[in-house]
């Protein structure tokens, strides 16, 4: 989704992680997201799941409701129209509301600097489909070399957006989750900022934050995709950013949903 009036977005891969480098980019002026979209995944357009794919998703609702209790979706549902957002249950798809409906349409966020969110590079782990998580001690999940190459290049463009940018943005923030692959490519930005050569690059600081680290996929954490069982909802996730779907194999190995984390 990109907005030039109010923010740009790129990511390196596929959507599948929260392991976010973020950069505030402060203007002289704030600007209104005007006219805003929706949050897309495959699920919000015209890919549907199959028969087979549905009994799953069911069958997953099920065990939800039995591991955490009926009275989960309700408090999800109410905690996220608190964010402007909701739930369509049926399709496990993530929309944006106003005044309780469900619509496609984002109307007048306030957005008062340039935001952009960069994934990290790639690591091993991606390469072969692989559920990281939390997990950040083994080397599968440090960026590879072709990581390290997408994050120069990403932090590169970024630098020469910023520099078309009339006036140029006076102070620059980098934010990145704790995990090794996200500062290791947040690195390549505050590398590019500062040698950029633009006087009105200021670097505002630079910090990490627990909120940004990826999805927990409990006992799945580290397990490459095609390893995990068929019939597994996870699989849900990857095949159409269902919202809702989570490990429930182990409830107490700390696994989350995309609902959870926001």
């Amino acid at each position: 989704v990109r907005n030039r009036q109010a923010c740009m977005t790129a990511f390196l891969g596929p959507l599948v992680t929260i392991s976010l480098v973020s950069f505030f980019l402060h203007p002289k002026t704030p600007h209104p997201l005007r006219a805003g979209r929706s949050i897309h995944s495959r699920t919000s357009g015209t890919i549907m799941m199959e028969e087979g794919d549905q009994q799953v998703y069911r069958q997953f609702l099920r065990d939800l409701k039995t591991a955490y209790g009926e009275e989960y979706l309700p408090k999800m549902q109410a905690k996220l129209r608190e964010r402007g957002l909701c739930i369509d249950e049926e399709g496990g798809r993530l929309l944006c509301c106003d005044a309780g409906r469900k619509t496609r349409a984002v109307d007048g966020w306030p957005v008062g600097c340039h935001l952009v969110f960069v994934r990290h590079g790639e690591t091993p782990a991606n390469a072969v489909r692989t559920f990281q998580g939390h997990i950040d001690e083994s080397p599968i999940n440090a960026l590879n070399d072709n990581g390290r190459q997408q994050a120069r290049e990403a932090a590169s463009s970024l630098c020469d957006y910023l520099s078309s940018l009339a006036p140029n943005p006076r102070r620059i923030s980098v934010l990145s989750s704790p995990l090794s692959r996200a500062t290791d490519t947040a690195q390549a930005f505050i590398d590019c900022i500062k040698g950029y050569g633009n006087p009105a690059f200021v670097l505002d600081g630079y910090r990490t934050d627990e909120r940004l680290t990826e999805l927990r996929f409990g006992t799945k954490e580290n397990m490459r995709v095609d390893d995990t069982d068929p019939s597994h909802p996870l699989h849900l996730l990857y095949r159409f950013q269902n919202c809702l779907v989570k490990d429930l194999d182990a409830p107490n190995e700390g696994s989350e949903n995309f609902a959870e984390v926001l």
